[in-house]
C-alpha cells in the first residue's frame, strides 16, 4: 500500500483549525465528512448571516510515518468525489 494515512486540515467560519486523520484502506480509498461552523461574522445589524462556505482543505499524505506529499484541494460543491494522487 503506497499511502497509509491522510491528514486533512481546514479553518471553519470561526477561524478555528480543524484536523482529521484518516487511515486508508488497502486500495488507498477513503470516505470522510468534513464538518465546519458556518459562522461568517456579524452583519451590520449585529446578526450573523451564517453563510460561510468551506472552499479549501489542505492535505498531507504519509507512508510509514513519513510525509510523502501535501497540497490544497479547492472545493467545488458540484464536484465529488475528489482524487488525491500521492507520489510513490
Amino acid at each position: 500500500m503506497p499511502v497509509s494515512d491522510l491528514v486533512l486540515s481546514w479553518k471553519d467560519g470561526m477561524e478555528s483549525s480543524q484536523t482529521s486523520t484518516i487511515k486508508l484502506d488497502e486500495s488507498g480509498q477513503f470516505e470522510t465528512l468534513v464538518s465546519y461552523n458556518t459562522y461568517s461574522g456579524s452583519s451590520i445589524l449585529g446578526y450573523d448571516q451564517c453563510d460561510f462556505e468551506l472552499s479549501v482543505v489542505q492535505y498531507e499524505t504519509y507512508r510509514h510515518g513519513k510525509l510523502t506529499s501535501s497540497g490544497v484541494l479547492t472545493l467545488d460543491k458540484n464536484q465529488s468525489p475528489f482524487t488525491i494522487e500521492a507520489d510513490e
